[in-house]
C-alpha cells in the first residue's frame, strides 16, 4: 500500500512539474514576432488556408521540406540548404510548418499534417509532376515518409543526415548522442522537450532546449555562442 501511494505520490509530482494539470498554449508564431527586426524575410509566394507557401530560384523543382518540429529561428526558405540549391540552380519549393512563422493555420503536430501541407504546396503553385524531394535531418525523416505516401509526386530524393524512423533514434542513443544520462543536460532536454510537446513551456524555454542542442553540436565549444535569454 505504501509503494502504490508513494509511485501516485511520484506520478502526481512529475504530472504537475510538467504543467500537465493546465491547459496546453503552443507557442504559435513567435520566431517572426522575436526576429523580424533581425533580417529581411523571404516574403511567401502565397498563403493558402493559412499555409505559407514559398518558392525562389530558377530551374528544376525540389521540394524542400521544413523541420516538422519548426524548431528554427528562420523559415526553411531562409536557410542554408535552400540557398545552396538555388545556387545550383533549382527551383526551391517549400512552406512554413502550420503555427510557425507565416502559416497561421493550427498545428496538428503529426505526420499527415506535413503531408497535407506538401500536397497542398505543390497544388498551389500548380505542380502535378513529380518534382525532386529534399530534407535534413527531421524534414529528410517527413521527406521520405512524403516519397512513401505519395509516390507519384516524387521523383529522386535527397536526404541530408535524416532520420529513417524513432525507434531507430532511440537505439543509436539519441539525446545520448550529445549527452548520457549521468549529465543533467540528458534530462533537461527531455523534461524541456516534452513540456514543449505538451504544450506547457514558454519561449524562454524554447530557448534553452535550443541553446543545449546547439551546444552538443559543436567539438569545439569556442564556436558556440549561447542565445541570450531576457
Amino acid at each position: 500500500m505504501i509503494v502504490a501511494l508513494s509511485i501516485l505520490v511520484l506520478i502526481l509530482a512529475l504530472a504537475t512539474s510538467l504543467g500537465l494539470h493546465r491547459k496546453p498554449r503552443y507557442i504559435r508564431n513567435f520566431e517572426l514576432e522575436e526576429y523580424a527586426g533581425s533580417q529581411q524575410y523571404i516574403e511567401p509566394h502565397s498563403v493558402v488556408g493559412g499555409l505559407a507557401v514559398y518558392t525562389i530560384g530558377s530551374g528544376e523543382l525540389v521540394l524542400l521540406f521544413p523541420y516538422p518540429h519548426s524548431h528554427t529561428k528562420v523559415p526553411m526558405v531562409e536557410e542554408t540548404l535552400a540557398e545552396m540549391l538555388v545556387e545550383l540552380d533549382r527551383t526551391v519549393v517549400t512552406f512554413d510548418v502550420p503555427g510557425a512563422f507565416r502559416s497561421v493555420r493550427d498545428p496538428v503536430g503529426d505526420m499527415d499534417e506535413m503531408i497535407r501541407s506538401a500536397n497542398s504546396t505543390l497544388d498551389r503553385l500548380g505542380i502535378q509532376s513529380p518534382v525532386d524531394g529534399a530534407g535534413h535531418s527531421m524534414g529528410g525523416f517527413a521527406a521520405l515518409a512524403y516519397a512513401v505516401e505519395q509516390p507519384g509526386r516524387v521523383k529522386r530524393l535527397l536526404l541530408v543526415p535524416s532520420l529513417s524512423d524513432f525507434p531507430a533514434a532511440a537505439r543509436w542513443g539519441f539525446p545520448g548522442s550529445a549527452f548520457n544520462f549521468t549529465h543533467a543536460d540528458y534530462w533537461g532536454i527531455i523534461f524541456w522537450g516534452m513540456r514543449l510537446n505538451a504544450g506547457r513551456g514558454d519561449l524562454a524555454m524554447h530557448k534553452k532546449l535550443q541553446n543545449l542542442m546547439e551546444y552538443a553540436s559543436y567539438y569545439n565549444k569556442k564556436y558556440f555562442n549561447p542565445e541570450e535569454i531576457g
